[in-house]
């Protein structure tokens, strides 16, 4: 290439790179960087006053209070009440005011022959108020109606959304504390192995030991290595997957009391009486509860079902107002008129008026809309089974698996025991020369297989019992549903209480 063609590229080169660049790159990187600085100093200063491992409750209400997870059922339900208030709206009276002034150069005059009238004041001013108020409007009082009920019902999907949020938290720090759990247990276990492969290695350099039988001892090492490699993985990307929802940097390295995720284990159960009252079941009883008696505390306490039941009514409220296109609506009026002309008399004075409007020609068109509410309401009523179907099964899956956790937790706890016993025998008997180091290698590694399962049998049954009892209705805090019961005692109606006695 020659020279000038190449400094002609060299210069050229530049621009041609700059011109692929993608459009808005400088906005996304200052973005980005705003991002990542104004989260990493929010994460630091929270935990610098906020000190200490982050417990299961508290993750819980800090995903309430900072979650994004909640933003479109947080607006479904501001939106639901704007409607409810604009619904309101149809009520109330209308005013309208009105001012005018017009003019024109000359007095306009009108000729009766010899003789010529003026017809109108050079310059005229007006002005009116007027008040228009519904009286008899059916269709604007069921759609009010109708927008009440979908507020309630907004506001029972918003309750369920948080619900919701609750079980992801704890399945997400169930994930969390198990694989922090399995890090100690692998760490504690690769410190063992490494003390039994210095001794294999020893007994190896004076005959007593094989030299395969010193190569698997190395490899139990390397697998203990890996598995304190691979729960750490594990127990960061989890940790990410729970700080996304918390709303913190994903990377900041915050310890978990996964501890308090076994409290729920002790806690008493908060069901629904026969009356529709909370009642507190202690923990020997719950255990005697029939599925079918899971089922039901199902079918009265899910949230689903409550919204459902409150759209069923906005079914039934359609019904209705398709049949008031039959109705008239009527209004009445007044208003205040003044004016300046000084040919009308009187200048000032009040009016009033009725005025009732029937649409004599929407015939078809209003049984066409009162069929179609007719099957939207049968279809309403058949979702709402469905819905409840569903519910029951997801009900009935969860009680299977907390029975089953609870027993399977105890042949955990067992199992660990006995691989614990045999490898201690096992060992000591290795030390007499009454057993191969084949065999203490055995040993160890059922006895690490055992406390792994241990470990996760004990948080997967207090797993399962939040799961059950999301499903049932029941709720995660039985001490903030006593109390919600308390404030409706006292006086304070809670919502479902409401819904109740509006069903009635």
């Amino acid at each position: 290439m020659r020279p000038a063609v190449r400094v002609v590229a060299l210069a050229v080169l530049p621009l041609v790179l700059g011109g692929c660049r993608m459009p808005g790159f400088e906005e996304r990187a200052r973005g980005a960087v705003q991002f990542r600085a104004s989260l990493q100093e929010e994460t630091r200063a929270f935990f610098e006053t906020n000190s200490g491992p982050l417990t299961l409750a508290f993750s819980l209400e800090l995903a309430r209070a900072r979650t994004l997870k909640l933003t479109q059922a947080q607006l479904d339900l501001q939106l639901a009440k704007i409607q409810r208030a604009t619904a309101f709206s149809a009520f109330l009276p209308q005013v309208e005011a009105t001012f005018t002034r017009s003019g024109t150069d000359v007095p306009l005059m009108r000729s009766f022959g010899a003789q010529s009238v003026q017809m109108s004041s050079k310059y005229v001013s007006e002005a009116s108020i007027a008040l228009t108020q519904p009286i008899f409007t059916p269709g604007a009082w069921l759609l009010f109606v109708e927008s009440k009920h979908a507020v309630r019902a907004q506001e029972l999907v918003r309750a369920r959304a948080g619900e919701l949020l609750d079980v992801q938290v704890a399945a997400l720090f169930y994930q969390a504390a198990v694989a922090e759990s399995l890090l100690r247990t692998y760490e504690r276990q690769q410190e063992a192995t490494r003390v039994l492969v210095d001794q294999t290695v020893a007994l190896a350099r004076e005959g007593y030991v094989l030299a395969a039988q010193r190569e698997r001892a190395q490899a139990r090492l390397l697998s203990d290595r890996y598995n304190v490699r691979l729960a750490n993985d594990n127990l960061a990307l989890t940790r990410a997957k729970l700080f996304e929802i918390l709303r913190f940097w994903p990377t900041e390295q915050v310890p978990l009391e996964g501890a308090s995720m076994l409290g729920v284990l002790a806690r008493d159960w908060v069901l629904t009486a026969e009356d529709g009252g909370a009642q507190r079941v202690a923990r020997a009883q719950v255990r005697t509860l029939t599925a079918e008696e899971w089922l039901w505390q199902t079918l009265v306490n899910r949230k689903e079902l409550w919204a459902g039941d409150q759209m069923i009514e906005i079914r039934k409220t359609e019904v209705l107002r398709a049949l008031t296109g039959f109705l008239p609506t009527l209004y009445g009026s007044a208003s205040g008129n003044y004016t300046s002309e000084i040919l009308q008399s009187p200048s000032q004075y009040w009016a009033g008026g009725l005025n009732a409007t029937l649409s004599l020609f929407n015939g078809f068109l209003t049984v066409n809309a009162y069929r179609e509410a007719k099957a939207r309401r049968a279809a309403e009523f058949q979702l709402q089974e469905d819905r409840a179907l569903a519910l029951v099964v997801s009900t009935y899956e969860a009680y299977q698996n907390w029975c089953r956790a609870d027993e399977q937790r105890a042949v955990a706890a067992q199992a660990r025991k006995a691989a614990e016993m045999d490898y201690a025998e096992t060992k000591a008997r290795y030390e007499q020369a009454q057993e191969t180091l084949s065999d203490v290698l055995d040993r160890l590694a059922l006895m690490e297989a055992a406390r792994v399962q241990a470990v996760t049998a004990e948080y997967a049954a207090a797993l399962a019992e939040i799961v059950l009892r999301d499903a049932a209705g029941a709720g995660l805090h039985a001490e903030r549903v006593m109390e919600r019961q308390a404030a409706e005692d006292s006086g304070r109606e809670r919502v479902f209480g409401g819904l109740l006695r509006g069903s009635k």
